[in-house]
């Protein structure tokens, strides 16, 4: 057995001390230790036993010892490595068939933490993909019912607590595409076509149902709600024009109520004879 610093023969000494009374300073060096750790303050597993013999030891070595610890300084890289990825000391240790209080000892030796690898990353991205999952669903929520993204809606009207709440803009375009899908009629707009057509109007602020407020009113009361069928005018005359109709291609029902054409209750209900 030789020095780990200075090669001198130690003779017949435990397996485990690699030290020569001058180097030793009560140090304990488990066995399988490669020299990497003795060259501090470099601390890589980069720093072979070639380069040990090269600079600091006065003892000759043959091919076979460098060519061993350099195999060992290439495990204790993929160990590193495997750890930074997300892999626990047991899964190494498996894989090395060595313990895994092994290989916490060579990650510690370069001077690797909890907080470096391991179950900490793994933990990391669990909870980015968390974050993500939680994101998208937010990002996607608008969908069924603004027919849009979150963010598309926030780019136009700025950020949002809620959607439906009692005023604004987007439960105004929500309620009138709920009428529509009431009445039976499509409805071809998202919310994003929709306010445009509304802001390039000029009739935005006096939007709402009421005497002097304007409404969104389809050509001739028939056809689907869509951005080339319909036009703004006040409530006023949205009900005169739609009475006009009824007068002229109004259908009389069963029940007693005259409907236009295209409304769905016409088949429901049956023409009166």
């Amino acid at each position: 057995m030789f020095c780990c610093v200075c090669g001198e023969d130690l003779g017949d000494v435990h397996k485990n001390l690699r030290y020569c009374p001058k180097h030793r300073k009560g140090k304990y060096t488990p066995q399988g230790t490669t020299f990497k750790r003795i060259l501090r303050p470099e601390k890589s597993a980069k720093n072979t036993f070639s380069t040990y013999v090269t600079k600091y030891s006065k003892k000759e070595y043959t091919a076979e010892e460098i060519a061993e610890t350099e195999r060992r300084a290439e495990r204790d890289e993929s160990m590193l490595d495997m750890y930074k990825s997300g892999e626990t000391l047991q899964e190494i240790g498996t894989k090395f068939n060595i313990t895994r209080e092994r290989v916490r000892q060579i990650l510690a030796a370069c001077d690797l933490t909890g907080l470096d690898g391991g179950i900490h990353v793994k933990a990391a991205a669990a909870r980015e993909k968390r974050e993500a999952r939680k994101a998208l669903k937010r990002e996607m929520s608008t969908v069924p019912y603004m027919h849009c993204r979150r963010s598309e809606i926030e780019a136009l009207i700025g950020k949002i607590r809620t959607l439906r709440g009692k005023g604004t803009i987007t439960a105004a375009y929500d309620n009138q595409c709920r009428s529509a899908a009431n009445r039976g009629i499509p409805w071809d707009f998202t919310f994003p076509i929709w306010y445009r057509m509304w802001e390039e109007s000029g009739f935005l602020p006096q939007r709402g149902i009421g005497i002097g407020k304007y409404c969104m009113a389809r050509k001739n009361d028939s056809g689907r709600y869509s951005p080339d069928n319909v036009y703004f005018t006040t409530c006023d005359d949205n009900v005169r024009d739609y009475q006009a109709s009824l007068k002229t291609i109004g259908i009389d029902c069963k029940d007693g109520y005259k409907r236009l054409p295209d409304n769905p209750r016409v088949k429901e209900m049956g023409i009166q004879p």
